[in-house]
């Protein structure tokens, strides 16, 4: 678990992969749902995602966010 009381955690999620034969269409692409703590430590959470819905986000963020953390994101 990453944050607690008054500390800044950032979420961002990402696409990876890569390109066919260096061309234009993208196979084996990978998103990644990505938290790290604003402090010294920088502790990160990096967690790939089966599915990238609201629910499955929210869930995530519960499971490994102390409560009381301050949360900072994109959107």
């Amino acid at each position: 678990m990453i944050g607690g009381e008054g500390i800044v955690v950032e979420i961002d999620e990402s696409k990876f992969g890569k390109r066919k034969y260096s061309r234009g269409h993208r196979v084996d692409s990978v998103w990644v749902l990505g938290m790290v703590e604003r402090t010294f430590e920088r502790r990160i959470v990096l967690l790939r995602l089966k599915k990238r819905d609201k629910l499955t986000l929210y869930t995530l963020i519960i499971k490994y966010v102390a409560k009381g953390s301050i949360i900072y994101t994109n959107k």
